[in-house]
C-alpha cells in the first residue's frame, strides 16, 4: 500500500502578518502619543492663561499703589522678585521658560497687555478675543492670546484673516533687537539678520520675545 503523505500548515506568523500586527501598534502608539502631547498641551496653556491672570491681578494691585502700570521691563527678568510684594516671582512660560510679552501704551498709566502664545490652535479663546492662531492679536507672530487693561486687547487696524507678512520683507527702519534683549540702531539691520526692525528707537518695547531678535 502506497504510504500518505500528509502536510501540515505551520503554526508559526508570515512575515506578513507580523508586518501588519508591527503597522498596527505603531498606529495605536502615534495615536496614543498625539493624544498625550495635546493634553500636554493644553495643560501649559491653562498655566499660561493663569499666570497672565496673576499678572494682571499685581498690575492693578501695583496702579492702586502707584497711580501707573509698572515699567515696559518689568517682565524681563523671568523669575525675579521686581513685583514683589505684589507677586512673588515673576511668572515664565512653562515651555519655553521666557518671559511674557507686555505691551504697555505709550502713556504707561493708561492701559497695556500682556500676551502668550497658546499651543492649542484651536482654544476657542483665540477667536472670541479677535486673535488669530498664527498672526496673533497684531503683537508679534505667534502671541495669539492676550490679557489688556484699559485698552483692547488687539492692535489697531489688526487683522485676524489677513495672511502672515513674510519675515523676509521687515517693515523699514533703524533699530532691531539685538541678540540680548536690547534695542540697537542697526545699519543697515538686514546684514545682522534681523527678523523686524523699527522706526521707534526703543523697537516699541518690544524685544523680550526672543523671535523679534536678531541672530547675530
Amino acid at each position: 500500500m502506497p504510504r500518505i503523505v500528509r502536510r501540515h500548515r505551520s503554526s508559526g506568523f508570515t512575515l506578513m502578518e507580523i508586518l501588519i500586527v508591527i503597522a498596527i501598534i505603531a498606529l495605536i502608539i502615534a495615536f496614543f502619543l498625539m493624544n498625550f502631547k495635546t493634553q500636554i498641551d493644553k495643560g501649559r496653556d491653562a498655566q499660561r492663561k493663569s499666570d497672565l491672570t496673576a499678572i494682571r491681578k499685581a498690575f492693578e494691585e501695583y496702579y492702586n499703589d502707584h497711580d501707573c502700570y509698572p515699567p515696559a521691563d518689568i517682565l524681563n527678568n523671568c523669575g525675579g522678585p521686581e513685583l514683589q510684594p505684589y507677586l512673588r516671582a515673576i511668572p515664565c512660560d512653562p515651555s519655553s521658560h521666557q518671559p511674557y510679552l507686555y505691551v504697555p501704551e505709550s502713556n504707561i498709566c493708561t492701559g497695556y497687555r500682556t500676551c502668550t502664545q497658546l499651543r492649542v490652535d484651536a482654544d476657542p479663546d483665540i477667536e472670541t478675543l479677535g486673535c488669530n492662531p498664527v498672526t496673533g492679536c497684531g503683537w508679534g507672530a505667534g502671541y495669539n492670546y492676550c490679557i489688556s487693561s484699559g485698552v483692547s486687547v488687539v492692535a489697531s487696524g489688526f487683522d485676524p484673516m489677513a495672511a502672515p507678512t513674510p519675515t523676509s520683507a521687515p517693515p523699514p527702519g533703524g533699530y532691531a533687537c539685538s541678540p540680548g534683549g536690547v534695542c540697537n540702531s542697526y545699519a543697515p539691520p538686514a546684514i545682522w539678520t534681523c527678523p523686524v526692525t523699527f522706526a521707534d528707537p526703543n523697537c516699541l518695547n518690544m524685544c523680550a520675545p526672543l523671535a523679534n531678535r536678531c541672530t547675530i
